[in-house]
Formats: C-alpha cells, structure tokens, sequence
C-alpha cells in the first residue's frame, strides 16, 4: 500500500498556522473586561483578570459569587433575556455590555465608557450614503468607500481589497495619509489572512485591534477542566502572537478589519490601520458597520447592472443570429463574416475561427491553418459531445495545458473550443475563441515567498519583515475566461449549431428527413432541458395575443426564476446547476393542464402560457407550482426554491409589454423575500 508523501517544510508550516486556536485564544484585549457564564446564567465560570478590579473585589469573591450578585440588576436581566435569544447589546451610561452564546457558556463583553459624549458618527452616515450613490461603476464605489470610512473613523490608512479565486487580495482602493507609501494595486498572499480568518469574518463581519502593544489579559477558570471559550462572535478577543508580530513589522498599532460579503461568500475586506493605538468607540463601530454594509449593496448592485448589459448585449448578438435562421438561404459563412467581430468584442478574444471539415473561416489573430487542423484533431479526442453547446474546452495557459506549441507569429495562451456538432454521424464543426499572452506585472507587499523557522513542535511560519514593493512578473497566461463569458459563448454556439444544421440540410436539399427533424427540434427546443425555447415561446405567445383580441379569451403568463441560482452553480459546480434546470422542468411539465405551453425563457427563466385563464386561476397555478418545487428532494442536489411573476394579457398590449408586467412581478417577489408568487396590477 503506497503511502501518502511527507509535506514539504511550506506545508506543514501553513497547516500549522491554519490549526492555530485563534477562536480560543484563553485571554482578551485589555480595553473591555469579560464574564463567563453557565448556560442556566447561575454561576461565574471564568473571567478576564481585570475583572475583580471593576468590580472591587478578589477573583475568588468573584468567582464564588452569583451572577445576580455580581452585576448590575439591568445588566444581569440583560443576561437573563439571553435564555430566549442568541445575542444582545446593551448600553448605560457607565457601560456598553455585548452578550452572546458560546456553547456551553454566555458571554458578556464589558467595554467601561468614559461618559465623554463624543459625536457617535451616525449623523453623518447620510451624507456618505448619498455620495456612495452617486457613484456608478465598481471603481468608483470602493475609491469612495475607503474615503467615507477615513472620514468616519480616523484611521491613517483604509484600504478595500478584494479576494481572487485563489484567496489573494489585491487592494483595489485606498484612502491614507500622504506621507504613507501607496498600497493601491498590491497584491496580499492568501497565506496572510488563512482560511480559518476568513471563516471567522462570516461570524462577525467586524476585527478590532485597539493596541498591539498591550498585552492580553488572562480569563481566570472557576474549576479546573473547563472548555476553552470561542470568542468568534466578541469584540475583545485578543490577537495572534503571528498576526501581532506581522502588524508591528508594518508599522501598524491599531486596526480595524469589516467583511464585504455577497451571497454568503467573502467578496473582500475593509481594512482600516493606525500608527499609534486607536479606540473605536461601540456607537461608532456600528455606524461603520452600517457604512460598510451600505456601500456592498451599492457595489454588488452595480456589478449586477454590468452584468446585466452583458446580457443585454449577448441577447441582441442571439438575435441576429435567430433572423438569419429564419431565412430560408442564409450560410454559417455569411454569418460568421458578419458577427465575428461582435463576438470578438463580447468575448475579449484576439480572434476566432469556425471549422468546418475542411474549411476553415477566420477573423482576428489566429494560429496558423496546419495548428488549426492539429488542433481539431486533438479536441476531438478529448470528448465527444452529445448536443451542441453542451461542452467546452477552455485554458488560460496552452503552454500547460496543450500538449503541443501553436504554430503563430503570435503568443496565444488562452482558448476557448466549443463544438457545432448537428448530425453524430458527421464530423464535429468547432468555433474557437483565442487570447494572446497578457504579461502582468503583480505589485505584491513585500515578497510572497515564506520565512520558516523549525521548531521541536515543526515548522512555523515567520511572519513577514517587509513589506516593500516586491514585483512579480508572470507569463505564458492570458486572462481568465470568466463564467459569464463561457455561458455566452456556449448560447451563441449553440444558435451557430442551429445556423449550420440549417445549411446542411439546405445542401441536402431536404432529402434527409431525419436530420431536418433533428434540427426542428433545436430550433424550438431548449438543449439542456428538452422544453421549448424562446423562439418558439414568441410564436406562442403571438397566437395567444391573436385568439385573445379575436375572440375575447382571457389568458394570462408567469415567469419563474430559481432563487439565488448563481449560488448553486458557485458552491455545487455548473454540472448541479444544469441538473436544477432540468429537474425544474420535468417537474413543472408533470403538473400542468392540458393546453398550458411551458419553456425556458433565458438562463434560470422559465416562461407559462395558461391559455383561457384569468390572472387569479394562474395565481393559483402559480403557486402550486412553488409549493411543488420547493419540496422537491434529490440527492445530487441542495433544496432549492423558485420565485414567480403572474401577468394577465390586457387588450391592446403587445407580447413585449405582457412579460414586461410579469417581470415586474417577478421582480417584486424577489424583493420581498423570494420563494414566493406575485400577480402584476
């Protein structure tokens, strides 16, 4: 039996500092004092050693004497309320007191208040409110939001940085003193904020640091034997020995660090740092809190809009691409002179190329024609495809990943290969994409390269001494072809697919019956999950809109989207995505009536035609179809839910104006909490 190989020195290093009980550090920073609690909040079980101070007593009369009798009447029915919920805040005019559960124990955090009356911050919330809405691109949201959290805070130097998908943070926008080296554009290794860190900030989105330079106060125990306390949800947690040293090798006393989080993921940090000690005031911190919070739905509202021009932009792509299957004489050729450039631009791509058996149609910067034939050659191999659009090859690094060189005047390093088979019994088309090499030069702060030190107990991890300017340059990449991109590719593939099948058979001069079923088939029904399309939902849609004017017929249409989608396909993988969609429609298509026309409209869409029924018949529908969704179970997948629009047509309008109303609806649902139905006025 082979045997796992020993880790190297730089593994066992990070595998140490990730056990590292940050949670449980046994003492807390000295700007607060901390009471533990039995769960029955009937005895003292542990406290901070400045404690007996405060209370002017002994640690054994503290530790022998009864919650009721060593606190406060307020703070001690503060505690009692705990027994019926899992955190509270209190403050007086002495006192801001934090009281949270930490099994098996309560903790109260009891931070003294100088009765200074200092302005708290939250007056002027407002106002940075009102400039972070005023911006509208992602740049600048971060640059004001580093500007509005200095203003609030006073910190020499803030800076928002964002995770890439390895876990490293660039700085992406800062606010500093002038006398402060720049930081904007660094890169931080994700070795310096380890994964145990990162799992902390979905726990409390806020790190405070008041003074590196104090030291920790001790919890005293009751008894011997008692659990050690999980301080992930306080404030006065004490800080790492590593972190501390890595702190003071920068030039950092005081920080400050909130959590920037979309979809229950760490998008990024706020990291706030001082020179000298600075105390953050509890009103304060929650007006920061608040800011923070503000300016991440402002960002991730207007990456939301980008992306939605994206589609947009995609959409009106598809659409030529469907006229041109509507005419009766139009060549892949044709078409692919035509929208090539489009393409190009939509998929940030130096050039493309459409193979076809032996012809072979450029636009752009593309390898030579004999790479072209041994490339096709080679994807074949690797998998054969069972519908158009269904599969990809994708690399940002050919030099890796291709086992031989592109023969090209040009340095290519990024590919995208998707297939255009029609007929199985034919040999498969393909539409490449092709990047150059995009040489990079990455700011790090200071050498990412790690320090070790070995122990009796291993290897550690030295933290880093500097943290000047290290430049790193990287080649042989291209960018990294982002999830959006490849679905676009993938749709536009597919609708090229369609456009080719269509040729095929015309030279055929229709003389193969099964094929052109075949490609009836694509051209009115949905790849991935075998219902109709939106090209034939329109056709629908215009005979409904026809037979409700002509004959007074009511009906009546409903949009269901899945419900936080781009998370499944995030934690479960694309693959769990597309088994979602198609769960979702054999479901629906076992509940409806005889006559209702169901398809996919778009992504994680869904388009009902409920012919002869008015808007409260197909609210009812609708909402059956929730209750039958949600309760679905499947092993491959997590519960999911949908939310749903319902529109009924109204005289006069057009089919465009009819799924507008049903949008907003949808709309509407999902404001109000998703996994719901809602009915356009």
């Amino acid at each position: 039996m082979s045997q796992a190989p020993e880790p190297t020195p730089l593994e066992a290093a990070l595998a140490h500092c990730e056990s590292e009980p940050i949670h449980i550090p046994g003492s807390i920073q000295p700007f607060g004092i901390m009471l533990v609690l039995n769960a029955e909040l009937t005895r003292v079980e542990q406290l901070s050693a400045n404690a007996p101070a405060h209370f002017g007593l002994s640690p054994e009369q503290c530790l022998r004497a009864s919650p009721g009798q060593l606190l406060p009447e307020a703070l001690y029915k503060l505690a009692r309320a705990l027994l019926e919920q899992d955190s509270a805040q209190y403050q007086s005019a002495r006192h801001h007191i934090l009281a949270y559960r930490s099994d098996p124990f309560v903790v109260l955090e009891i931070e003294p208040r100088d009765g200074v009356r200092r302005p708290d911050g939250a007056t002027g919330l407002e106002l940075a409110f009102g400039r972070l809405l005023q911006q509208h691109d992602s740049t600048a949201v971060t640059r004001m939001l580093a500007q509005e959290v200095r203003r609030l805070t006073g910190f020499d130097r803030v800076m928002v940085y964002r995770f890439d998908p390895d876990w490293h943070g660039q700085v992406v926008a800062e606010a500093r003193l002038d006398e402060l080296p720049p930081l904007l554009g660094h890169h931080f290794p994700a070795s310096d904020l380890p994964a145990q860190v990162r799992a902390m900030y979905l726990k409390n989105p806020l790190r405070l640091i008041h003074d590196i330079r104090q030291q920790p106060v001790a919890l005293l125990a009751a008894r011997p034997g008692l659990p050690a306390v999980d301080m992930s949800r306080g404030i006065l947690r004490a800080v790492s020995p590593l972190h501390v040293q890595y702190l003071h090798n920068m030039g950092v006393a005081g920080s400050c660090s909130v959590a920037l989080v979309h979809q229950g993921s760490l998008w990024g940090l706020v990291a706030c740092h001082h020179g000298s000690a600075l105390a953050l005031a509890p009103a304060r911190r929650e007006a920061l809190l608040q800011l923070v919070q503000f300016a991440g739905q402002r960002l991730f509202l207007v990456n939301a809009q980008q992306q939605l021009a994206y589609q947009q932009r995609l959409y009106q792509l598809r659409e030529q691409l469907a006229h041109h299957v509507q005419r009766q004489h139009s060549r892949p050729g044709e078409v692919f002179r035509h929208c090539a450039d489009d393409w190009l631009a939509l998929l940030q791509s130096a050039g493309c190329a459409y193979l076809s058996g032996e012809r072979r149609l450029c636009a752009g910067l593309v390898p030579e024609p004999a790479s072209l034939h041994r490339l096709a050659g080679w994807l074949e191999q690797q998998f054969t495809p069972a519908l158009p659009g269904r599969s990809s090859w994708f690399s940002d690094q050919l030099e890796r990943d291709l086992p031989f060189a592109l023969d090209s005047r040009h340095a290519f390093a990024g590919l995208l290969a998707l297939p255009l088979t029609v007929d199985q019994a034919q040999p498969t088309d393909w539409l490449l994409f092709f990047r150059l090499e995009q040489e990079e030069i990455i700011n790090w702060a200071g050498a990412p390269d790690k320090d070790l030190t070995r122990t009796e107990q291993g290897y550690r991890l030295n933290p880093r001494a500097s943290f000047a300017r290290w430049q790193q340059q990287v080649r042989g990449h291209s960018p990294v072809w982002q999830v959006q991109q490849l679905h676009a590719a993938r749709d536009l593939a597919q609708d090229l697919a369609i456009l080719a099948g269509s040729a095929r058979m015309a030279r055929l001069n229709r003389q193969l019956t099964e094929a052109n079923q075949h490609l009836r088939h694509m051209a009115q029904y949905d790849a991935l999950t075998g219902i109709w399309n939106r090209y034939r939902l329109e056709q629908s849609l215009t005979q409904e809109q026809f037979n409700a004017e002509r004959y007074r017929r009511a009906f009546s249409v409903m949009l269901l989207d899945v419900d936080h989608f781009k998370r499944l396909n995030d934690n479960h993988g694309h693959n769990a995505g597309d088994h979602a969609l198609r769960l979702l429609s054999q479901t629906v298509r076992r509940h409806l009536r005889r006559g209702d026309q169901f398809g996919r409209w778009g992504g994680e869409e869904f388009l009902l035609i409920t012919p002869e029924t008015p808007a409260e018949q197909a609210l009812v529908l609708a909402e059956r179809l929730r209750q039958v969704i949600a309760e679905l179970r499947d092993p491959e997948l997590p519960p999911f839910t949908v939310s749903i629009g319902v529109a009924q047509f109204k005289p006069g309008q057009d089919s465009t104006q009819l799924i507008d109303a049903a949008d907003r609806a949808l709309y509407r649902a999902k404001k109000l909490g998703r996994n719901r139905c809602e009915l356009a006025p």
